[in-house]
This record gives structure tokens, C-alpha cells and sequence, in this order.
């Protein structure tokens, strides 16, 4: 701790400074009175010269060392409150003797350790580190302490009254000329600190654990999915090979339109279980795509008829307008025609029945672009960003569009599997939706303008 300032050497130092500036105003008097009384060149005069510079000098010299000695105690004095407002605790003991006993401690060392400075003094410095569980930390900080070594430790350490704590104790030797004699020590209570880490670490375990749990519960998920949708999909196929069967044979009306009823139903329900089949493949790791150089606007033109006859069956009219250019792209042509479907699905079940869908391909920079354009209600700007999330419907879309929404989140997937990407635009609610497939093209060939196909 700090020792208060003491009043008698305070007196002191004003007593000497006042004694050395009266020293020397007695020989300024002096030297006025021998200049008066003894002519200079006299050898009294000469005498009482020296005596009396003698004399200011001395008195001059007092007053400035009393002046040092109080500006150097005032920083001493500084020196002392800070080391008493730290927060860590300070020691200071003297190495040359035997056991090194503590000759300075601050107020902060009092608090941590519970021993107050007049039980302290004189004391071992290691007292707080005895009978430490870590031996290890002891040893190397006794060690430290007779090599003369800067060391820092944590340890478990005691408080006077006997109460725990987790210690930071770091000690090195006091620099300057005294040939190492000192050591200086700063200890910190860290057990918050410590428990706090330890807080984080179990965190972290319990997160760790958790994520362990949902990926085996995700992994138990995809094979279940993926045990359920292929067992689904073996009898759908033997269905709809059956009623291929049953129609080459002689049926009545009313059985021919049982089995176009039952066939068309069929093949949504099988639609539903490819869906979730892709689905599930995504999740597990993707779906393999085998790109090779393909007309993009010949594998369109494969598919225009089907999507106007599906458009058709809706009251809704469905354009192609090819551009100006035919283009070579790499594609899985098999994965890129349900892209499309997809979409085109999409735009018909959004778009009621008098509306209009369209597909058009551009060129866009480097990449070729596909917008299917439709007429349906729109989506606003909050929906917009979830178009392409597994399962999610907005608000606006048709009940009689059926299907589990996962046709848009795979045909994205597959869009990024080709290298490309697929973008959703809505002017707002009212005002329909365009979905943009944009794909590099490694090569391009002219061939004119294809005619575009419209049903009306």
C-alpha cells in the first residue's frame, strides 16, 4: 500500500528549501556590505568576496536539492496511487534474502488474497501458491523464482480465509542496477474469466452435439424419403403399364374414359414421387447431370407441342419466340427439358384460364437467356425471395395448381448443376411473374430466324 505523505519531512524539505534561499540572501547582503566596507584589490576585500560567494553558493544549492527532492517524492508519491488503484494485485520482495519475502504490496493484492499489507510483509512471496493441486505451475514458478526468470502461471490458489480461487501470477525481475535483487509480481483473480471459457466450451460441446443429432436425424430423414418414394414408384409403374394393356383391348366408352381418368391421375401421383425422389437426391449430395454440346433451340422446339397441349387443357395460350441466333450449349438434355417443364408448369398453373404464357430465348452477354413469361397474379417483393424454397407457396398462388413445391427449388438446383443460374422478377401483385434461365454457351451458330409456334 501506498504510505501517506509524513508531515515532518514535508517540513523538512520547506524548512531547507527556505534555509538555502536565507543562505543565500544573507550572503547577497553580505557581499553588498564588503563592497561597501573593502575596496576590491585589498586582500580583505578578496577574502570577504570568497566568503560571501561561498555563501550564496551554498545557500543556492540547498535550496535547489530541496526543490529536487520534493518534485522526486511527488512522482514517487504518483507512482505510489497508481500502483494502488490497479486492479491487479502488485508485490514487490527481495530476492537476496532467503525466501524471498514481500517488502511492497498494493491495495489490490490485499483484495485478491485477503492478507492485508501488515500480514504480508515479511512473508514468502510464493505464500498464495502453496500446496497448489498444479504442481507442475508450482514448480515452474519456484523455478522462476530462484532462476531470476520472467514466468506466468495460472494456478488454483487460497485466499487467507481458506476460499479458492483460479490465479494469473506472472513475475520477473525488477529492471535497473541493483543486480537483480528485486522481483515484482502481478496477480489476478481469473476465475470468472475461467469459468466463462468453460461456459463457452460446454457450448460448444452441447452445439456440436446437437448438430451431430440433426445430421444423423437428417441422414435417417433422406433414407427414409428415399426408401418410401422408390417403393412408391414400383407399383405406379405397374399401374400405368397395366392400363396401356387394358386400352389396346376392346372397352366400352365408359371404361375408356376410366382409364384415361386413372392413367392421367397416375402420372401426377408418379410426378409427385419424382419430385420427391430428385428431392431427396438433392439433399443427399445432388443430382449427377452429363452435359454434352446440344441445339438449345431444337430441344425447345422437341417440347413445344406438349407444353401447348398442356396449356390448352387450361384455356391458357402458350408462345415460343426463338431469337434471331441458334446456340450450342452443354447440356443434360434430359434434366434441362424438366428445367423447363417445370417452369412452364408453373407459369400454367399460376395463369387463369384466357391468359397467356410465354418462352422466349435471348442473347445476354456471354450467356444465352431463357424467360418464361406469364400473366398470373405476380408476387410482391417479400415473396419474391422464397420462390425457390422447398414446399413454400406465396400467398397468390391458384388452388387448383397442384403439385408438392418443389418444382421451382429442383429446377434451380439443375440449373446450377449446368453452370448457369435462374432468377425470379415480378412487377408487383397483378402483374405476372418472368422466370430467367441464363446459361453460358461455349459455341454459337447461326441458322435464321425460326418461325415462332402460338396456339390460339
Amino acid at each position: 500500500m501506498t504510505p501517506p505523505r509524513q508531515a515532518q519531512p514535508y517540513r523538512v524539505r520547506r524548512f531547507l528549501a527556505s534555509a538555502g534561499l536565507c543562505i543565500a540572501g544573507i550572503g547577497v547582503a553580505a557581499l553588498v556590505g564588503v563592497t561597501a566596507m573593502y575596496p576590491f584589490g585589498t586582500e580583505a576585500g578578496s577574502i570577504a568576496l570568497v566568503a560571501t560567494a561561498t555563501t550564496i553558493t551554498i545557500g543556492l544549492v540547498v535550496a535547489a536539492a530541496a526543490v529536487w527532492l520534493r518534485r522526486m517524492e511527488d512522482r514517487l508519491e504518483i507512482s505510489g496511487r497508481a500502483l494502488a488503484a490497479l486492479k491487479q494485485g502488485v508485490f514487490i520482495a527481495d530476492r537476496s534474502r532467503e525466501d524471498c519475502p514481500i517488502i511492497y504490496v498494493n491495495d489490490a493484492f490485499a483484495r485478491i488474497t485477503g492478507y492485508s499489507e501488515k500480514e504480508a510483509l515479511g512473508v514468502p512471496c510464493d505464500l498464495i501458491a502453496r500446496g497448489t493441486p498444479d504442481a507442475a505451475a508450482e514448480r515452474q514458478l519456484q523455478g522462476a523464482l530462484v532462476g531470476g526468470t520472467d514466468v506466468t502461471v495460472t494456478l488454483p490458489s487460497k485466499r487467507r480465509d481458506g476460499t479458492t480461487f483460479s490465479a494469473r501470477l506472472s513475475v520477473g525481475v525488477v529492471p535497473g542496477g541493483d543486480k537483480a535483487r528485486h522481483i515484482v509480481g502481478v496477480i489476478e483473480d481469473v476465475t470468472e474469466e475461467q469459468l466463462a471459457a468453460m461456459a463457452r466450451l460446454q457450448t460448444l460441446a452441447d452445439a456440436s452435439q446437437a448438430r451431430n443429432e440433426a445430421e444423423t436425424a437428417n441422414r435417417a430423414k433422406e433414407l427414409f424419403f428415399a426408401s418410401i418414394t422408390h417403393e412408391l414408384r414400383s407399383p405406379l409403374n405397374a399401374c400405368l403399364m397395366w392400363l396401356d394393356v387394358l386400352s389396346l383391348g376392346p372397352v366400352s366408352d365408359k371404361s375408356a374414359k376410366a382409364i384415361d381418368t386413372i392413367k392421367r391421375n397416375l402420372k401426377i401421383q408418379a410426378r409427385l414421387v419424382n419430385d420427391l425422389i430428385d428431392a431427396t437426391n438433392i439433399s443427399s449430395g445432388g443430382i449427377e447431370i452429363r452435359r454434352e454440346p446440344q441445339e438449345l433451340e431444337r430441344l425447345i422446339e422437341n417440347n413445344v407441342e406438349t407444353w401447348q397441349l398442356m396449356a390448352s387443357t387450361r384455356g391458357v395460350r402458350f408462345e415460343y419466340k426463338p431469337g434471331p441466333q441458334r446456340h450450342v450449349v452443354d447440356l443434360d438434355s434430359e434434366r434441362f427439358t424438366q428445367v423447363l417443364t417445370n417452369l412452364v408448369e408453373n407459369a400454367l398453373g399460376n395463369t387463369p384460364g384466357g391468359g397467356r404464357v410465354s418462352l422466349s430465348v435471348r442473347d445476354d452477354a456471354e450467356a444465352v437467356a431463357i424467360d418464361i413469361e406469364d400473366t398470373g397474379p405476380g408476387l410482391d417483393a417479400e415473396d419474391l425471395p422464397h420462390v425457390f424454397t422447398p414446399f413454400w407457396r406465396a400467398g397468390t398462388t391458384s388452388r387448383s395448381h397442384k403439385g408438392l413445391g418443389l418444382g421451382l427449388a429442383i429446377a434451380e438446383h439443375l440449373v446450377a448443376g449446368h453452370g448457369g443460374s435462374l432468377r425470379a422478377r415480378s412487377d408487383g401483385l397483378g402483374k405476372g411473374c418472368v422466370f430467367t434461365v441464363v446459361l453460358p454457351h461455349p459455341a454459337r451458330r447461326a441458322y435464321g430466324t425460326t418461325v415462332a409456334r402460338t396456339l390460339p
